[in-house]
């Protein structure tokens, strides 16, 4: 049964709900937690699926071209394709990152995070490789932080040698990464203490920016030049900041409650960005020039986002296992 998706605009004050002529494309299940990322082509999606694997998909009709296998009792956590598409990195909540062959699906390297990996991300250039993280994973209080995790880290994606620790003196313990897709070097870390820190890993610089509240999810535009972090001062649902300046740009939306996790996407041609609060059952798009809310796309308890490279559709990996397509557009045609 296909999950229920409904289009909802935010007009004159008033919401209108809009159904879809038809029901948007929905493939598995897969996993639960699913968590997706399409390959630079769009051609195909990436989605994790039981036992710490994770398949690649075909994005017209959902069959399973290739198997990436982990081991039995991992939990898988996120995904990840290389820029040139030929490397997908796959992450566990046990610390292991698997780099794998696109086209043969043998593994290429394997390291250990230390601690849950929960974000991913290779540099523009391919040859680096960033994974966030390090919150427990089974802690009775899912809240509290292990003050000697690992947080956010950088890894030769070749080999998956150890390079550099970017969270190495504060001792915070849940991050998110983001690579710039245009400057190899120019990374972000999103954390829990409040701080988006903007890292030049080639000038071996670094700028902090107080975000108002913690974060643990984090984008760049399409153009490198800003970064979107979840959460924010005020009960932000999105924090907008300059890559050059380092200053804030703009917030993005409300909520009553802080949802620092989730995940945040950016529209390929940089001019909408989506948001999902962790759990919801909606993503919220918003207008990145003016900060205006676009509309809502409603769906079943979400787990993670996906743009595709062709700017047509956003994929939503569901709690449930299953992958919906929805098309960007927040409004109807010819309005």
């Amino acid at each position: 049964m296909l999950p229920t998706v409904r289009r909802v605009l935010l007009v004159a004050g008033g919401l209108v709900t809009l159904a879809f002529a038809e029901e948007p494309p929905t493939f598995g299940p897969f996993g639960a937690e699913c968590q997706v990322a399409f390959a630079p082509d769009g051609q195909a999606l990436a989605v994790t699926t039981r036992g710490g694997s994770a398949a690649l998909v075909a994005r017209d009709d959902g069959r399973r071209l290739r198997r990436f296998r982990g081991e039995r009792d991992e939990s898988e956590s996120a995904v990840a394709f290389s820029p040139d598409g030929a490397r997908l990195a796959l992450a566990t909540l046990e610390g292991i990152v698997r780099v794998f062959d696109v086209a043969t699906g043998e593994p290429l390297a394997t390291l250990a995070h230390g601690g849950p990996v929960r974000s991913l991300a290779f540099t523009a250039d391919g040859a680096r490789l960033l994974t966030g993280g390090g919150r427990p994973s089974r802690a009775e209080d899912p809240d509290e932080l292990d003050p000697e995790g690992p947080t956010a880290r950088v890894w030769d994606a070749t080999t998956g040698a150890p390079l550099l620790d970017l969270d190495a003196t504060t001792g915070n313990a849940a991050s998110a990464v983001a690579a710039s897709p245009v400057a190899a070097s120019i990374v972000a870390v999103a954390r829990d203490d409040g701080t988006l820190s903007l890292r030049d890993l080639a000038a071996e610089t670094a700028r902090d920016v107080d975000l108002g509240g913690p974060s643990r999810a984090v984008a760049f535009s399409p153009d490198g030049a800003l970064v979107a972090a979840a959460g924010g001062r005020g009960g932000a649902e999105v924090t907008l900041v300059s890559v050059s300046s380092g200053e804030v740009v703009r917030t993005l939306g409300r909520r009553a409650e802080p949802a620092p996790g989730g995940a945040v996407a950016f529209s390929p041609d940089g001019r909408m960005l989506a948001r999902l609060a962790p759990g919801a059952e909606e993503v919220r798009l918003f207008d990145v020039a003016t900060g205006a809310p676009r509309g809502v796309l409603a769906v079943r308890p979400a787990a993670s986002l996906a743009p595709s490279p062709l700017g047509d559709v956003l994929a939503v990996g569901l709690r449930a296992g299953k992958v919906v397509l929805l098309p960007w557009a927040a409004e109807p045609e010819g309005r």
